[in-house]
């Protein structure tokens, strides 16, 4: 083999070589934007269910809150009659 081809053969398997990294970066790429993806989905879920603790929580403090005013409201009730 004289030394153009050598050259050219060289040549060749950096092409395909380059092809190949190539494509396992675009496969890396999209697998981080899979995992970037989940994890922005799996955040979006924990501010959601935070969420709903959250206004369960307020619904409680609500509740108990009214059952406070309507026990006053009946103990003020309750001391005017006397």
């Amino acid at each position: 083999m004289n030394e153009s081809a050598e050259i050219q053969a060289a040549i060749e398997r950096h092409n395909r070589e380059i092809v190949e990294l190539r494509e396992e970066l675009h496969a890396l790429k999209d697998g981080q934007a899979t995992k970037e993806l989940k994890q922005q989905i799996d955040r979006r879920i924990a501010e959601l269910e935070a969420d709903i603790k959250l206004q369960e929580l307020q619904e409680t403090m609500a509740k108990e809150q009214a059952e406070k005013d309507a026990a006053s409201s009946k103990k003020k009730r309750g001391w005017f009659r006397w």
